[in-house]
């Protein structure tokens, strides 16, 4: 039962990523604009940035 469990849960968190990640590309308001890929679909981008 544990197993199932996890394989669910870990089966949910990808699919969120990816709706997430192709809601940012294509349907968010500022998709429209340029900018690298990892950027566009991720925070981590910034994160060195945000760091000083």
């Amino acid at each position: 039962m544990l197993r199932l469990l996890c394989v669910a849960s870990a089966t949910l968190l990808l699919v969120y990523w990816i709706t997430l990640a192709i809601y940012r590309l294509w349907f968010h308001p500022l998709a429209k604009y340029p900018g690298p890929f990892l950027a566009r679909i991720t925070p981590v981008y910034a994160l060195p940035i945000e760091r000083f």
